[in-house]
């Protein structure tokens, strides 16, 4: 049996374009396809980063992500300072009880 080796080729197309993760998948349902390395954005990287590339998120997943933890900060300080009105207000009424009692 003779072995072949497999050269595939995105002629004229971009990762951007295609995708890191669709050519990982595509590896996947075509078993002879062996990704060695690749190029993203003209540089020549390792199947290892492309594999580090492919479990980044995309723009709109990381910034969603973001605000929804700018949300949380936000909300955690609020109830913080809540907190905080909330326990003078019901020490200083408790003062007043206090000395209303000594009158």
């Amino acid at each position: 049996m003779v072995k072949r080796h497999w050269k595939w080729q995105l002629q004229g197309l971009h990762m951007s374009q295609v995708g890191i993760k669709t050519v990982f998948r595509t590896s996947k349902k075509f078993p002879q396809l062996i990704i060695l390395a690749g190029i993203l954005e003209g540089k020549f990287i390792s199947k290892d980063e492309l594999t580090y590339y492919s479990l980044i998120p995309n723009l709109q997943v990381a910034q969603s992500g973001l605000v929804q933890t700018l949300e949380s900060v936000g909300s955690q300080v609020v109830s913080h300072l809540n907190s905080h009105q909330t326990t003078l207000v019901s020490h200083l009424e408790e003062r007043v009880k206090q000395l209303e009692e000594e009158k």
